[in-house]
């Protein structure tokens, strides 16, 4: 009776602590975090701090970005291009 119990119980609990353990990792990549944006230009210092760009979403983080012609905006490196949530 003791080992029926533990054949029962036991795989429910290890698939209960999978599921709350996968959720809670889930729901953490979800949020979305403001990045200070950064300009290539051509001095000895090579970048320039613009604006804030929130990387929650697919749209090129640029300058004047409601136009689309803006330059795009980088990380505090100047290496990687920053995302933005909207297009404006």
């Amino acid at each position: 009776m003791k080992s029926n119990v533990l054949k029962t119980i036991l795989p429910l609990a290890v698939v209960a602590v999978g599921l709350t353990s996968a959720a809670s990792t889930s729901s953490l990549s979800s949020k979305s975090v403001a990045q200070q944006g950064y300009q290539h230009i051509a001095n000895p210092d090579s970048c320039n701090a613009v604006q804030q760009c929130d990387e929650g979403g697919n749209f090129n983080c640029k300058i004047g970005a409601s136009s689309g012609s803006g330059a795009q905006l980088y990380d505090s490196n100047c290496v990687t291009p920053l995302k933005r949530s909207t297009n404006n």
